[in-house]
């Protein structure tokens, strides 16, 4: 019947009374009877999507199938619940309506998340992604980052005598968390603001599940702009820079590339991604100019002495005096790049059997590089 109906309104209008006739009986009984009500819906909702558009309207029971639902996701028999979530998946995207759909079976599909079935996590987790809209994309987005913290507080407190990069592991559910809060708040966002300030978090608390690439992705958002239709670029980049400043005044110029719940591993994830803000977007505001823009970096390369976020202020320093042509880097700087690459240790003999992007030999080679980078420019432009 759903595949006839599919598509073809006369069809679907008359095998509607019948399928709604098998509802009607199904929905008093137990057992058997609910993997009935599971096909009712699945099928209403193959049909042509007028008629679960006219039925969902209605908040009688007996005449809209969805105000059943919610006795489905809201059971605390996980079977109940997983068929409730499994109906909630089929509904139609335009069938979502204030007639059937409530606070309390958004609460119910985010307890979902919590559950010990993995079915079942599952189903709302892609239920919440599939359910956003631009009204109510803060509410669920905030619902995911509290599963996504939560989940990671889990994860931290699950082993925490094991340090060794090597042993810490995410589960997909995290890193597929995560992967649905950047594409949510990309393309449902309301305010730039808003969104930075999820990003900035994210990326100082996230843990282990934000990557490289996950920055990266984030950055090709600020290069190319957003998919909500509240963002501007041009906005979303000077906020960025604002973003950035605030963050580096407020822990005093210093950042970490060490995850502050495994020691042993690196996680420079926010260093990374401010400093390339700073240098690819700096002077996109009118409160902060190159030169002050110099300054900031010049006083995170003197305070910060970890080779890696040395790395990353060099690019950042080099891009800034690429556009600040023809006027000349200030020798303060220069004399303080020079400084700290003397400051620098001589690569171990090991280092060309360790060569990872994170290990201290390799990063240590990778700020001369960029320091050579720098004063290539610097002359350049002198």
């Amino acid at each position: 019947m759903a595949r006839l109906g599919q598509d073809d309104l006369s069809a679907s209008m008359a095998m509607t009374p019948v399928v709604m006739a098998s509802f009607h009986k199904a929905r008093h009984g137990v057992d058997a009877a609910f993997g009935v009500l599971f096909e009712v819906i699945r099928t209403l909702n193959s049909f042509h999507p007028a008629i679960i558009l006219d039925l969902c309207q209605s908040k009688d029971v007996s005449r809209n199938p969805l105000l059943i639902i919610p006795r489905f996701a809201t059971s605390s028999n996980q079977n109940l619940k997983y068929l409730g979530i499994s109906m909630l998946c089929n509904v139609h995207p335009n069938a979502w309506s204030d007639a059937w759909w409530g606070e309390e079976l958004l609460s119910s599909v985010v307890q979902a998340l919590e559950s010990r079935d993995m079915a079942i996590q599952r189903r709302a987790l892609d239920l919440l992604y599939r359910m956003l809209t631009l009204e109510n994309s803060e509410n669920i987005i905030e619902r995911l980052l509290y599963a996504f913290y939560q989940d990671r507080e889990l994860t931290q407190a699950a082993d925490p005598q094991d340090k060794t990069e090597s042993r810490v592991t995410f589960p997909s559910r995290q890193e597929k968390l995560l992967t649905q809060i950047l594409d949510a708040a990309e393309r449902f966002g309301l305010s730039e603001q808003w969104y930075l300030d999820m990003v900035f978090d994210l990326l100082d608390r996230g843990g282990l599940a934000v990557t490289m690439q996950t920055v990266e992705k984030v950055m090709a958002v600020i290069e190319r702009g957003a998919k909500s239709p509240a963002f501007n670029t041009a906005h979303l980049r000077a906020v960025a820079v604002q973003k950035s400043n605030t963050v580096l005044a407020q822990k005093d110029y210093r950042l970490s590339s060490i995850d502050h719940h495994h020691s042993r591993v690196r996680q420079p994830a926010l260093a990374y991604f401010i400093f390339w803000v700073l240098g690819e977007y700096g002077d996109n505001t009118d409160e902060w100019s190159l030169a002050s823009i110099q300054e900031t970096l010049a006083r995170c390369l003197l305070i910060n002495h970890d080779p890696l976020i040395q790395a990353f202020i060099l690019s950042a320093l080099t891009k800034v005096a690429l556009r600040s042509a023809p006027n000349p880097v200030p020798s303060s700087i220069m004399a303080l790049v020079q400084e700290r690459i003397l400051e620098l240790p001589s690569p171990s003999a090991s280092f060309t059997q360790s060569i990872h992007p994170y290990n201290s030999s390799f990063a240590n080679v990778d700020v001369q590089q960029r320091a050579h980078e720098f004063f290539t420019v610097a002359d350049l432009v002198s």
